[in-house]
């Protein structure tokens, strides 16, 4: 998974998914928003690939969404299983 950080308050899931469907692998994308809706400009990419990950990790730091650039970084997101949950 990548962290998205500075996404545009008013971007949404299509906003991101638009700017990394081109990543064959793009398996989901996720702008995180506070309790009123709005984006908190952080969100999450997953990859299925790892060359997925790596490629748009290299290309798409800095890219624009709706006028902001946006910085990608290793998620610190553990993997975890359905017993972890329970």
């Amino acid at each position: 998974r990548i962290h998205v950080r500075n996404i545009p308050i008013t971007a949404f899931d299509e906003d991101l998914y638009e700017a990394f469907k081109h990543f064959k692998s793009l398996a989901k994308v996720k702008v995180i928003r506070d309790s009123s809706g709005r984006s908190r400009q952080y969100g999450f990419i997953s990859f299925l690939d790892v060359n997925d990950y790596i490629e748009a990790m290299k290309t798409m730091d800095g890219t624009l969404i709706q006028k902001r650039r946006i910085k990608l970084m290793p998620s610190k997101w553990k993997s975890k299983s359905i017993k972890d949950i329970e």
